[in-house]
Formats: structure tokens, sequence, C-alpha cells
């Protein structure tokens, strides 16, 4: 329900630019061709102004029209995401993917539908009870025609980043990097795609890459920090920056003391400096949070310094019980 809020106040703000625009365009030629009509052709003022009003109105509905057919080609090249996972799998998985997504409470259709009824009924009311109303007809067209292309839109951009993020965990991260380019070409600004697309270059290696892409998707929207500063603090760590691994760590635990990842993080970052009590602080505190295993403790070389202390080993005996 959120994401329509959000969708269809966008849409408000681009349908009332755009009828801003089509009331400035046909009063100002509306004016310019009475003033023309009365003043060189002598014509009569009240027949001038309806003729005049009118053919404009006409033009701009033309105009309004093609608009919506261009739109119209615009969603059909943003089938690229759509070939982009057919390519990697049977069509009936990306189906069943947007069709589950379709239900989701974001997406509703009777929520949509409700909208659209809503947007008809205002544009007829403007069209009988206002002059020249009629002109804004194609106007919420565009509207009603944004909000289902946004719907659609959005649908394959999240059943995109479910399933790139499936292929990761299937150690194809190539093939979701190649999907969360597809997403950027449909929505450059994409968090999702920065997103996937950070996880795919994490998992092929490139640390430096994917911190980048993290901090893109939180420069395109500042709430998703709370989620990536542990995905930067992790790249950071990767690349041997434990410092500012700890810093990124840290900041992620004020946004969410919680995070179970970020306290493991945090751990390992200060047994590398060998700073053991606040390492092992961390441990405990991740395995509170139910996030920490017996094989996390035995296999990760970052913890090493941690094997000869007693509280380490007092650990790896509870979380066998």
């Amino acid at each position: 329900m959120e994401r329509l809020f959000k969708t269809t106040i966008e849409s408000i703000g681009i349908v009332l630019l755009i009828i801003l625009i089509n009331f400035i365009i046909w009063f100002v030629l509306w004016a310019a061709g009475v003033w023309v009509l009365e003043r060189v052709f002598h014509a009569d003022p009240t027949s001038s102004m309806f003729v005049w009003g009118t053919i404009l109105a006409a033009v701009l509905i033309i105009v309004n029209i093609l608009t919506i057919q261009r739109m119209g080609k615009d969603t059909s090249s943003h089938e690229s995401i759509s070939r982009a996972f057919f390519t990697l799998f049977e069509r009936n998985t990306f189906d069943n993917l947007t069709k589950q997504l379709s239900s989701a409470p974001g997406f509703r259709l009777i929520h949509y539908l409700l909208a659209t009824v809503i947007i008809l009924l205002i544009a007829l009311l403007i069209a009988f009870k206002v002059e020249h109303g009629y002109i804004f007809i194609p106007v919420f067209a565009i509207f009603i025609l944004y909000l289902w292309h946004s719907r659609s839109r959005s649908i394959r951009l999240v059943a995109a980043f479910y399933q790139g993020n499936f292929l990761i965990n299937e150690g194809r991260a190539e093939d979701a990097l190649y999907i969360a380019d597809s997403m950027l070409r449909i929505r450059p600004k994409s968090v999702g795609g920065n997103w996937l697309r950070g996880n795919a270059l994490y998992a092929l290696g490139r640390y430096s890459d994917a911190a980048d892409a993290y901090m893109r998707a939180i420069r395109y929207n500042p709430a998703s920090r709370k989620f990536l500063l542990t995905f930067i603090a992790l790249c950071f760590h990767r690349m041997g920056l434990v410092e500012n691994a700890i810093r990124t760590y840290q900041e992620a635990l004020e946004y969410n003391p919680n995070a179970p990842e970020a306290h493991y993080g945090l751990a390992c970052a200060y047994a590398i400096q060998g700073d053991k009590d606040e390492a092992l602080r961390h441990l405990h505190r991740s395995a509170e949070l139910h996030y920490l295993t017996r094989s996390m403790l035995e296999t990760d070389p970052d913890l090493e310094n941690l094997k000869d202390s007693p509280e380490f080993a007092n650990l790896m005996r509870s979380l066998a019980e």
C-alpha cells in the first residue's frame, strides 16, 4: 500500500505539471490567436475565441495522445529485463515470480484499480464541470498509463532483485551482475539494481567496485543506509582497510544496534587488531542474536588471535550445546 501511495503521489505531481504546461501553452496561444483574429482579420470576438480555443484544444489532445503512444514504445523497450531473465531461466520461472509479487501489499491489483476509477471520476468531473475541461482528458490518460506502467516496472525490478540474489547463492555471480545491469538500464537510479550489483561484485571479489555500488544505492535512497552500511564495511574489511571497516560497522550499529552481521564483522576486525576484549564482546552479542555458529568460530581466519582465550573456548562450548 505504501508503494502505491508513493507511486500515486509521484504520478499526481507529474499530472499537475502536465496540466499546468498544457494550460499555459493553450492560454498563451489562445490569447495570441484571438488578438490576431480580431486585429488583423477583424473576426467576431465571441466566435473567434470559441473556434480558436477548440482548435487549440484538439491540437493539444493530439499531442498528448502521441505522448501516450511514445510511452507505450518506451514500455516495449523496457522489456530488456524480461529478456535478461529468459536467457537464464525458463519463462515460467519469471512469470511465477512476478505473479507472486503482484499479490504483495505494494502491488495489489485492487488498489491500482481503485486508484484508476478515482482518476477517471476526477477526469469526467473536470471534463463536464470546467470550461474547456475536456482538453485535460488526455492528461489523465497519461496519468493512468504512468501508474500502471510504474507498477509493471516495479514488479519486474523486485523480481530481478530476488532472483539475482538467488543466482549469487547458486555461485552464478556473473549472471547476477548481468541482471543488475539490466535493472540499471531500466531505472539508472534503482536502489535494488545497485544493491544487487554490489552483491554480485562482492561475490566476484571486486570489493572496491561493490562498495561504490552500495554507496550509489545510499545516495539515491538515504533510507537504505541502515541496511547497506554493513555491506560497505564488509568491502572495507576484505580490502584490508580495517580501520575504515570498524568505523563503518559502528555507524551501522548506530542505525540498528541489533544487526548481527555488524557485531560479527566488528568482532573479526577487532580480532585482527589484537583487541580481544572488544572482539569477544561483539562475538557474544552476535551469538545472543542467534547469528554466530560454531563452524564460523572454527573456520574464520580473522578469529585466529582469539583461539588461545579461555572465553573463546567457553563460547565454543556454549554453541555446541
